[in-house]
Parts: structure tokens; sequence; C-alpha cells
């Protein structure tokens, strides 16, 4: 099993170097790769059919510690909870997506989006130091704007 670890990491002079290095491995080790990334064991599934597996699994939705980072921000929602409360709410939310919905909101969503856009092209140079409510009221503006619709 490859270990690609601190020292191939700062050996890679770009990251375009150390993509390539992946890319050159998983081809090595096809269909699947396992390194180690410092301290966490990686497996990289390259084929449709093992993705499909685990994808379509409803025991593999368990999410990792990295997804801990965003719970004082996003609390426990649909992208940071997993097993049977993610399962909950998954099946809740997935007739919201269908395209057929979500067709009459494209307008919208577009208008939206150009108003956001506008918004960061107004700020002349300068930074937008709180993203957090700069998408959030946009967010809640499409959000309205589906509302009234």
């Amino acid at each position: 099993m490859p270990v690609l670890d601190w020292r191939m990491i700062l050996l890679a002079v770009h990251p375009k170097k150390l993509w390539e290095q992946l890319v050159t491995l998983a081809d090595q080790y096809y269909p699947i790769l396992k390194f180690w990334e410092f301290i966490l064991p990686v497996v990289s599934i390259r084929h449709p059919d093992d993705l499909e597996i685990i994808l379509s699994s409803t025991k593999h939705i368990q999410k990792s510690f990295l997804y801990d980072s965003l719970l004082p921000w996003l609390g426990t929602g649909l992208l940071t909870s997993g097993g049977a409360k993610w399962h909950l709410r998954r099946k809740i939310l997935t007739p919201t997506f269908h395209f057929n919905i979500l067709q009459q909101f494209v307008e919208i969503l577009i208008e939206e989006g150009d108003s956001m856009t506008k918004s960061l092209k107004n700020t002349e140079g300068t930074v937008v130091q709180d993203l957090v409510s700069f998408f959030s009221e946009h967010t809640l503006n499409a959000i309205c704007g589906m509302m009234r619709s």
C-alpha cells in the first residue's frame, strides 16, 4: 500500500505534481487505491460499479470527523448528520429536488445569482469581510423569491 506522507507533499513543488503522482498511483493500483495521508487511511475508488455500491448503500453514510468543523456553522443538518437522522431528512427532501419542481425556480435563482455578482462587483476592490452574512442575504433573497412565486 503506498504511503503519501508529509515528505511526498513537501517534495511536490506544485500541487499539480502531487495530483499527477496520485493519478499515476490510481492507475497503477486500479480499481482501488489505498494509501495513508498523514495518519488517515484513504481509499480511492474509481470504478463506477464500486462507486454505485457505496453511494447507494445506507450502511456507509456516517460522516467522517472532518465534518465536525462544519457543525458550529451548519448544525446537524443534511450535510453533517449521518445514519438514521440523515436518511430521514434525505427522504423528506428528495421530492423537493425533482426536476419538474426545480424548473419553476430557475429564473429566480439566475436573477439572484446575477444580483450577488453585481453586489460583489460593487465592492470596488474592497474585500468582503463577512462572507457568511453576504451569502446568507442572497440565499434568503432567493428563498423569499421562490416562496413568492
